[in-house]
């Protein structure tokens, strides 16, 4: 069973016990960046002046810990096809650990089946359950075939 990560401290915690390094600073452009050096240290930049919550502090984090952890990186003259390879796997990543399967199959079993009663379970915003359903729901159809 995945571990849930409900908390925004469960995801710091997560990032300093893989070495991953997260800085609060103003960013020209993004509210969240991830940058992977040449040795595979992994570091992400958050610009909290730009952020209006905890629970979008936490999406943020938890997108960029999927590039970090699936060292799914790309810059600006990367080819489109590859960035969306790249995003691909960070949401993987997002999705299975702020919304495991196994949580969510467990979650609908104790009659939690309304977008808005998930969100609150899953501790992520309502249109977000839609995205990691759509996700799950995508994912596997294309894997039995």
């Amino acid at each position: 069973m995945t571990k849930i990560m409900k908390s925004l401290d469960e995801l710091y915690e997560y990032a300093d016990e893989n070495r991953v390094e997260v800085y609060s600073f103003g960013l020209a452009e993004n509210q969240a960046m991830s940058y992977m050096d040449g040795v595979g240290d992994c570091y992400i930049a958050i610009d909290p002046m730009i952020l209006t919550s905890g629970l979008e502090e936490k999406m943020k984090l938890s997108h960029e810990m999927g590039h970090c952890m699936t060292g799914s990186m790309y810059g600006k003259d990367t080819p489109l096809i590859d960035k969306w390879k790249h995003e691909a796997r960070a949401r993987h990543w997002e999705y299975t650990r702020l919304v495991p399967l196994d949580e969510l199959h467990s979650a609908f079993h104790r009659g939690i089946t309304e977008p808005w009663e998930l969100a609150e379970y899953f501790d992520v915003p309502e249109d977000y359950i839609q995205r990691a359903y759509n996700y799950y729901q995508t994912y596997y159809s294309k894997e039995r075939r």
